[in-house]
């Protein structure tokens, strides 16, 4: 009879620790906003007639630990979303679609509150471009097909254990890289509100905290990419970027370094059409410069912010500073690929595709 009770009281313990372990899996989200255009450049003042409307729906598949990256951004959500967006000028702007990929990362939550960032890449289809005959008063979008970001600050509210209701604010920008101008871009500034909807139960173990020792690095990556200069010249120009990289890692998650960029900018003969002698030079269509780095690290990917100046450059406009930032996927220890934007100000230059080389110790 003992033994019986005994076994009675196991099982009863193993059956309450799988209860408590149970979680939810996946996460539907949808979410309406109120937005703006922000006027980065005065001739976009023009274009903004009444307020844009956005609508958000995204899948998101939650984190318990299983990688020791999910441990340090507090066990985030990653997922996959639509959106469309009425940018309130329908005759010149039109609307955007976008598909994207998203990261969820709690900055502070407890059993009822959560408060958290959000961010989104992808690609997005505008309906409306410029046009020199049938749309030429849109100077912010030159091509159907962009690029899509987003950046959200979120405020969540449990209503239960399987609900969400929240509200914050985003900023959001669609662009083609200047693969052809014009290209202004538009950025949305957006107040926001939105429920989630957990489902699917899995049972969520403890997992090991396990995290590199490594104290700095070195890498070397080339990228090319194409430029269009003029929206009066049709003509397409080839770019490249040979980039040298130190850096110091910090901890897990993020490292910091300097670097010296070496850049081919096709697009400079336009500059100087009318001096055959000197777009002859090869010589002048070169560039360089020096940057500063901080990246952040989420698993294999890495987010890159660096800004820059030029100690040799023969460019008539942005001579003298120059921004970046990039996004790396480590597919192996040694190799990365890269996509990141190079440019200045508000305004874009390029968009680097390449791959890279990098050891550490």
């Amino acid at each position: 009879m003992r033994i019986f009770i005994f076994f009675i009281l196991c099982f009863e313990k193993i059956f309450a620790q799988n209860v408590e372990n149970q979680q939810y899996k996946y996460q539907m989200a949808a979410n309406y906003s109120f937005a703006t255009i922000f006027a980065h450049h005065p001739a976009i003042e023009y274009l903004i007639k009444n307020r844009c409307q956005k609508i958000d729906i995204s899948l998101g598949w939650k984190t318990f630990g299983e990688k020791s990256w999910q441990h340090l951004y507090n066990l985030p959500i990653w997922g996959v979303g639509i959106s469309a967006a009425d940018f309130g000028n329908p005759e010149i702007l039109g609307k955007g679609f976008a598909n994207y990929l998203f990261l969820d990362i709690p900055i502070l939550k407890n059993q009822r509150f959560e408060i958290s960032y959000r961010t989104s890449a992808g690609i997005s289809y505008v309906t409306k471009i410029f046009d020199k005959k049938n749309n030429f008063f849109n100077i912010a979008i030159g091509t159907n097909t962009n690029v899509y970001f987003d950046l959200a600050f979120l405020f969540k509210f449990l209503i239960n254990k399987q609900l969400q209701f929240y509200s914050g604010f985003s900023l959001t920008h669609y662009s083609n890289g200047r693969a052809k101008t014009p290209n202004q871009g538009i950025n949305l500034v957006s107040f926001l509100g939105g429920i989630n909807f957990d489902f699917a139960k899995t049972s969520a173990n403890t997992f090991e905290k396990n995290f590199s020792q490594k104290s700095y690095g070195f890498s070397i990556f080339l990228a090319g990419g194409l430029k269009h200069h003029n929206f009066l010249d049709e003509n397409r120009y080839f770019v490249a970027s040979c980039v040298f990289d130190a850096y110091k890692i910090l901890n897990a998650k993020r490292q910091i370094g300097a670097g010296i960029d070496i850049f081919y900018d096709g697009a400079i003969k336009d500059e100087y059409s009318q001096d055959s002698v000197f777009i002859s030079d090869a010589r002048n269509l070169i560039c360089a410069g020096f940057h500063l780095s901080h990246e952040l690290i989420i698993h294999k990917f890495y987010f890159s912010v660096q800004p820059g100046f030029y100690f040799y450059s023969k460019k008539k406009e942005d001579k003298y500073f120059y921004q970046r930032i990039g996004l790396k996927y480590r597919f192996s220890e040694h190799f990365f690929s890269n996509i990141s934007l190079k440019f200045y100000l508000f305004k874009a230059d390029f968009i680097e595709w390449g791959i890279g080389y990098c050891f550490e110790k």
